[in-house]
């Protein structure tokens, strides 16, 4: 990620960083690290045809000084004339880097004519390249006490390398002396195999155990890890020097697309790894839209418009992490994990802004690198450490939310059981109460019978059963059967008397009889037998409490219309 940021950084330095001082040649000092050319030689650029190194020295009149020189991204190749001039008392190696070409070649000016030095590049065969730290640096060494003039080639046969050859010369065409040269490569590569080796273990490691697990932040790590393994490999060549791809055109294109990759993993991973779409899903709507412009600069560099890529990088690489870094840091407060994330962003700020003060020349290579190559270290560690954080706190309020569950799934079969059982006793007393009715009724039955047959002995003549008729009348008119059906009536249907005499004071006892018959779901012809009238009566009354409820007549429904009515508040 820091890289990403000092490359961007360096892309607009490079723009305004064109020093107009022309010197003679450039006087190797082994002290310096390096000389920049564009101070001390002249540039010639051809559009039209490769020309062959007489032909260049040819037109060396034709070279101009840095500040009269143009270029555009359709140059084929670039030819740089310089001198160097060694007032030591030893020989002194400097080299030279060919930046974003093809490849390069060093030509020394023996006796008015060009010959090769030695030759680098991507596109050449590795066992030809002299110089095995970097593709495309070459080398030479001046005697003592002498001075010497070169041309310097540097060629582009493939399409994305002519797009990034105004890129890849614009600000400072670096000759190195042999201290600045191993401070700058020598130790880097060292450094990048040891640091790229660490990262690569976090990779296995992480993709082993996302394997396991099936937790999406081990994946996205492993992926983190994995983009940034192959972006480095790429950006110091040493994919060329383990052999392990030929760089051509879609090589290229490869190398770009793994390095634009890095912000883009690590943006999807801090998307998962805090939760974004739960914790903030404000700024979930907004980031969720950031893939597709990712998807739009693949597209570029597969096409090879690096321009386009490179500023769609810069609008949406830096906000997206000043976005990532305020979500840490709200969420860090409440959420313990979020405190891992927070820490390695800012692990991440620490090397960008060490980066960009080495592009600046405010520190020291070495000491960039060191420093740099640590730090994202601790960062990778870091991160892996907070998913493993993350990972266990999670299993535990699994494990939390697990046992609440079956708290809960064990009082839910409770509650089963009482509904279970209460749905029985109800059942239980419906069929008392319904037992009671039938009883009733068959008792009235069997009463109405014999009082119908000592009636008819009274007609006879038979006198003395009237005190009988008397008393069995009197049993017949007993409340004390209602009262039993009343009150299982009651046990299966409790308040309904009172919501009767709550919402419709004006009804009779008689009235709730009915009414309580109607909601045992009594017939006419059966209420009647019960309440010893006919069936004419049982209709009669049934209209009279419909007026008395204020219902229309035609409506059958009594009980749905007096259950359906709230309860009113007393006053």
């Amino acid at each position: 990620m820091a890289y990403l940021y000092s490359l961007l950084c360096l892309g607009f330095l490079n723009t305004f960083n064109k020093n107009t001082d022309l010197i003679p040649n450039v006087r190797l000092n082994p002290e310096v690290a390096y000389h920049c050319l564009q101070n001390s030689a002249r540039f010639l650029s051809i559009r039209d045809a490769y020309l062959s190194p007489g032909e260049a020295w040819q037109r060396r009149d034709e070279f101009s000084k840095w500040e009269d020189f143009t270029i555009s991204n359709d140059e084929k190749e670039i030819w740089i004339y310089f001198s160097i001039a060694n007032s030591t008392r030893q020989p002194e190696n400097f080299y030279l880097n060919g930046q974003l070409t093809d490849y390069v070649e060093l030509y020394q000016i023996v006796d008015g004519r060009p010959e090769l030095v030695t030759s680098s590049g991507y596109l050449m065969p590795f066992e030809d390249r002299p110089i095995l730290d970097w593709g495309l640096i070459v080398s030479s060494s001046v005697p003592c006490q002498s001075e010497q003039k070169y041309l310097f080639r540097l060629k582009s046969v493939t399409r994305n390398s002519r797009y990034l050859m105004d890129y890849a010369i614009t600000g400072c065409m670096k000759l190195y002396s042999q201290s600045g040269y191993e401070n700058t490569y020598k130790l880097r590569r060292r450094l990048t195999y040891f640091f790229l080796g660490v990262i690569f273990v976090m990779f296995i490691y992480n993709l082993f155990i996302s394997i396991s697990t099936f937790y999406r932040e081990y994946f996205l790590f492993s992926i983190y890890n994995i983009v940034t393994v192959l972006a480095c490999l790429f950006i110091t060549d040493a994919h060329l020097e383990t052999g392990l791809l030929r760089t051509a055109d879609w090589g290229r294109n490869i190398q770009y697309i793994f390095f634009s990759a890095i912000p883009f993993s690590y943006f999807l991973f801090s998307i998962q790894y805090l939760d974004l779409r739960i914790n903030m899903p404000g700024m979930y709507k907004i980031l969720k839209w950031i893939p597709w412009v990712y998807l739009a600069i693949l597209i570029s560099l597969v096409l090879s418009h690096y321009i386009t890529a490179f500023m769609l990088t810069v609008v949406t690489t830096t906000p997206s992490f000043l976005i990532m870094l305020y979500c840490s840091i709200r969420l860090s407060a409440g959420i313990p994990s979020a405190r891992f994330l927070l820490a390695g962003n800012i692990i991440v700020s620490i090397v960008g802004i060490l980066n960009l003060f080495h592009l600046l020349d405010w520190l020291s290579t070495s000491l960039t690198v060191h420093a740099s190559y640590t730090l994202q270290m601790i960062e990778v560690v870091m991160f892996s450490f907070a998913v493993a954080y993350k990972l266990r706190v999670s299993k535990r309020t699994m494990h939390r939310v697990r046992h609440l569950n079956e708290i809960q799934r064990e009082r839910l079969m409770m509650e089963e059981a009482m509904r279970k059982q209460l749905e029985i006793d109800i059942n239980q007393k419906a069929r008392s109460l319904t037992t009671t009715s039938i009883q009733l009724l068959n008792f009235n039955n069997k009463l109405t019978e014999i009082l119908n047959k000592i009636k008819c002995d009274v007609r006879s003549g038979h006198h003395p059963w009237e005190y009988v008729i008397r008393e069995l009348d009197n049993l017949k008119q007993s409340e004390g059967y209602w009262k039993s059906i009343k009150t299982h009536f009651e046990s299966v249907h409790p308040n309904f008397f009172a919501k009767l005499e709550r919402n419709f004071p004006n009804l009779t006892p008689n009235d709730h009889k009915l009414l309580a018959f109607l909601k045992m779901k009594l017939s006419n012809k059966e209420i009647a037998i019960i309440l010893n009238v006919s069936r004419r009566a049982v209709e009669q009354a049934k209209r009279r409490v419909k007026k008395k409820l204020g219902m229309d007549t035609h409506d059958m429904d009594i009980i749905g219309f007096v259950e359906g009515c709230p309860i009113r508040s007393e006053t």
